[in-house]
């Protein structure tokens, strides 16, 4: 999908919500910083880096999805607590993803359990559902 470059003057009001017109146009800059730095990153040349573009290119099609249902996605983060519409693959997509960048950084059963406390994540039920071992 070719996307209309968006004027660098865009800024979106400062409510807590947006229009679907400034929603739209938010959509169009993500998109086109996540092809920018595709890109830049392909050039750099280091695989890992290069899954960071998969991973925005994961958010901004939750995020059109939402849209698309009248959702204003801007409000839906670990701070506000409402949650994006995610599908079981496309978590699985994201642990992909970080698995290739961080994976064995994040095996060691402390960084695990960091990881998932910093990401608002309740481990304790994690590791109930699908035990680690160290992370009891």
């Amino acid at each position: 999908m070719t996307t209309k470059p968006v004027p660098e003057t865009f800024l979106p009001n400062q409510s807590s919500t947006y229009s679907p017109p400034e929603r739209e146009q938010m959509l169009a800059m993500m998109r086109e910083t996540s092809n920018a730095f595709y890109k830049r990153a392909r050039l750099i040349g280091c695989h890992p880096f290069i899954e960071f573009a998969g991973l925005m290119n994961e958010y901004i099609k939750v995020c059109r999805r939402a849209h698309e249902q009248g959702i204003d996605f801007t409000e839906s983060s670990a701070h506000s607590g409402k949650p994006l519409d995610f599908r079981s693959y496309e978590a699985a997509y994201l642990g992909e993803k970080l698995g290739c960048i961080y994976g064995p950084s994040l095996q060691a059963p402390e960084n695990l359990r960091a990881f998932l406390r910093a990401a608002g994540l309740n481990y304790a039920a994690v590791i109930q559902a699908a035990p680690v071992e160290g992370l009891e």
